[in-house]
C-alpha cells in the first residue's frame, strides 16, 4: 500500500533523465527513455 513517487523529468539531472538540466529551452521533451513524448501538430 505505498504510493510510488513521480519526479518530474526536469527536476532530475542531465544523467539520470533526457529532460534533466537547467538549458534545454530549444529541445522538446522526451520521455525517460529518449523518445520525444510530446508531438506538436
Amino acid at each position: 500500500m505505498f504510493k510510488k513517487v513521480n519526479v518530474r523529468g526536469v527536476a532530475k539531472n542531465p544523467v539520470d533523465h533526457p529532460n534533466g538540466g537547467r538549458t534545454k529551452a530549444k529541445q522538446p521533451e522526451k520521455s525517460p527513455w529518449g523518445w520525444v513524448a510530446k508531438h506538436n501538430k
